[in-house]
């Protein structure tokens, strides 16, 4: 991916699924500084689950309600009602946070299939943000497996959030191989904008030659700025033994290393990390 030059007209987004992220305003502020340092508009989406609406329009579906454990009619009103409030809340996190960071931003509320409408929009410039489910059940038996899959295999960079953010600060770090110099120079771009290292994870020294150099160049050739490890085979295992003691706030890599768009890799390095994902 690349990062976005200033001022330009028509800026690509960041397209940020609130239907996978709820009311956690620490990832809606991760979300938000990053739109700030790639140069895109922050696009709020929250989808009102079109299944749950024709569900309650039925007759006879009826619902648990807790503390109760009474069951009773589904409320096609109440459910309105409460979308409504979900939508307000979280519109007024995503205008708190953008101000904060000083990032343009849009909320955008519409009645959709919650797991595939945000990435069906996506266009090859944007970048998808999801966020692991604090729950095991919620990664198993929600919509995130379908969001993950729809967003990886869409023609937009995914940006995966962990449930729970380890650092804010910290170098960035990058897998570097033949062809990646987009990706050296928005990782170079990132490390120099928040004043961090440049970690780059290669198997292949000589392969990633050309990524290398455009990193040292885009870095400003200032050779502390830039760390280079060797990586080994393209797994999720080594980039973990790779980045056991480099304490990164970012990771940018490709979809190779979640290889049939399964989310489970994808889940087990961002939450082993407790750091944002870059998938380009």
């Amino acid at each position: 991916m690349t990062t976005a030059p200033e001022g330009t007209a028509g800026r690509a987004r960041l397209l940020l699924d609130l239907c996978h992220i709820a009311h956690d305003q620490e990832a809606i502020a991760t979300a938000a500084e990053l739109a700030h340092l790639l140069h895109r508009d922050l696009l709020g989406i929250y989808v009102e689950d079109e299944a749950v609406q024709r569900l309650a329009a039925l007759p006879f579906a009826r619902e648990l309600r807790l503390p109760s454990q009474a069951w009773s009619a589904l409320d096609p009103a109440q459910l309105d009602a409460e979308f409504r409030s979900a939508a307000d809340r979280l519109r007024a996190l995503l205008r708190q946070q953008a101000s904060r960071f000083e990032v343009p931003s849009e909320f955008h509320t519409v009645r959709a299939d919650p797991a595939g409408y945000v990435a069906g929009i996506s266009g090859g410039a944007d970048v998808v943000v999801l966020a692991v489910p604090r729950e095991a059940s919620a990664r198993a038996c929600g919509s995130f497996a379908a969001a993950w899959r729809a967003a990886i295999e869409s023609p937009a960079t995914t940006l995966l959030l962990p449930s729970r953010l380890a650092r804010r600060r910290g170098p960035v770090a990058a897998v570097l191989g033949t062809g990646t110099e987009q990706r050296a120079r928005a990782a170079a771009s990132l490390a120099a904008a928040t004043g961090e290292t440049l970690v780059a994870l290669v198997q292949d020294a000589e392969a990633a030659d050309g990524s290398l150099g455009e990193a040292g160049r885009s870095a400003g050739g200032a050779e502390q700025r830039l760390s280079v490890r060797r990586l080994g085979e393209p797994s999720v295992e080594a980039l973990l033994r790779a980045l056991d003691d480099v304490g990164e706030r970012l990771l940018m890599l490709d979809r190779r290393f979640v290889r049939g768009a399964a989310w489970q890799g994808a889940a087990k390095l961002s939450e082993a990390r407790g750091v944002p994902l870059l998938f380009d």
